[in-house]
């Protein structure tokens, strides 16, 4: 019984040791569980500072093929856009329109996996129709999946 003689120490028996290793224990588990939420919430985290950094940046600007449809910013830039089954495809990045103002196609972010990394791709004019603060698609969001990215300039 070492330490019993100590003021506020409690006797070492058997009985108070298991108790002792018990509570131990339980305590143990905890901090795995607790380190686990905060590793799901700092990965949550980044996915919401990535999906607003980069809608953010991509609503912010437009190209000189925007300027050539209106002489501003386009309306349908940013403007959220649907499949033709009603299931959300991405946003609105640029419009590409000819001399006279006419819109040729839209090019549209599509999301990749867990929201994390973007595809742009083009939807030609005739394939999609401005319905109120919103894009529809006259195709699927699986054919839309499918489509392939926009090769960079």
């Amino acid at each position: 019984m070492q330490g019993a003689n100590r003021p506020g120490a409690e006797p070492h028996d058997e009985k108070s040791e298991v108790k002792r290793n018990e509570a131990l224990a339980r305590y143990d588990a905890h901090p795995g569980i607790a380190i686990a939420l905060l590793a799901v919430m700092a990965f949550l985290f980044i996915i919401v500072v990535y999906q607003f950094a980069s809608t953010g940046v991509n609503n912010a600007t437009f190209s000189s093929r925007d300027m050539r449809v209106v002489g501003t910013q386009n309306p349908l830039i940013g403007l959220l856009v649907l499949s033709s089954d009603g299931k959300k495809i991405g946003m609105v990045e640029s419009v590409d329109g000819e001399p006279d103002g006419k819109i040729s196609a839209i090019n549209i972010t599509t999301p990749g996996f867990l929201g994390l990394g973007t595809k742009l791709v083009t939807i030609p004019e005739g394939k999609f129709r401005r319905i109120g603060a919103s894009v529809k698609l006259s195709v699927t969001a699986e054919e839309a999946s499918k489509l392939p990215p926009l090769k960079a300039h």
